[in-house]
């Protein structure tokens, strides 16, 4: 079951085969409660590229959230707590953009009922923003953590997808982005980290986007992106929230930083 929460202007939610239904939401920087009951959920918290935008602002029939609920056959909840331009803590510089995922957490993720894993994929925007630093990000990333752990909620965390392509991009923005994720690649904070950089990287460039993945501005994927994406959520680390379906797989929980090949795992 995939459930799409979105601020003021894309105010729209999917629910199960991804049917458009227009509702009236709470206030925008808060998630609307699409049930009332408190189904074991995942909550995707993050910026455009969870959100699912295309270059030019088109929005993907089925973002990355929506192709892990796809992978999960409709048995658990996912929702899609992404928002265009979002950050981790810098304020942002747009309308819609959404208060930063440090002051939203709550009420856009933690609150969701039955919420029992939070993947959070944020950090990009704040390396646009004048004045950001990988500091701040990481610090932000381990606040999202911290509180989240309290309230008994797993974190799971993405690395930054690369963007050497995207027109905003510079060289002190590469720097940021690499060292948000070396940390993320080797601190502890996160019960597990999934490694997109990895997945959706050019090959033959390592700092671009994939051309096979690019929906044409260098930094949002396109509809195969986006798949890939999700495909690239091992599902053995839902294996708390799938604990009574098939799909939980069997023996020793998964190493914390996974690299994806589809259902199997390379441990790194």
């Amino acid at each position: 079951m995939f459930h799409k929460v979105v601020r003021p202007r894309h105010v729209v939610v999917l629910v199960a085969a991804l049917v458009a239904l227009a509702i009236p939401l709470a206030p925008w920087n808060s998630v609307h409660k699409v049930t009332a009951h408190p189904a074991a959920t995942i909550v995707a918290l993050g910026d455009s590229i969870t959100y699912g935008s295309e270059h030019g602002g088109r929005r993907a029939g089925a973002p990355w959230p929506a192709e892990l609920a796809r992978r999960l056959r409709q048995r658990i909840r996912v929702v899609d707590a992404g928002i265009p331009g979002n950050t981790v803590g810098r304020v942002p510089t747009c309308r819609w953009c959404g208060a930063p995922a440090i002051v939203r957490l709550d009420a856009d993720a933690l609150a969701v009922p039955g919420i029992r894993t939070l993947i959070v994929l944020e950090g990009i925007n704040d390396t646009m923003r004048r004045g950001g630093s990988a500091a701040e990000i990481i610090a932000g990333l381990r606040q999202i953590a911290a509180r989240a752990r309290r309230r008994g909620v797993r974190v799971i965390a993405g690395t930054l997808l690369p963007d050497a392509a995207y027109r905003a991009h510079t060289a002190a923005r590469e720097r940021m982005r690499q060292a948000v994720n070396r940390w993320l690649r080797t601190t502890r904070v996160f019960d597990a980290v999934i490694d997109f950089d990895r997945v959706m990287r050019d090959p033959a460039d390592p700092l671009r986007l994939n051309p096979a993945y690019d929906s044409g501005d260098g930094l949002h994927p396109n509809a195969r992106g986006y798949r890939a994406m999700g495909d690239a959520v091992p599902l053995i680390l839902l294996r708390p929230v799938l604990r009574t379906s098939s799909l939980a797989s069997a023996g020793a929980f998964a190493p914390r930083l996974l690299a994806p090949l589809g259902d199997k795992l390379i441990g790194k």
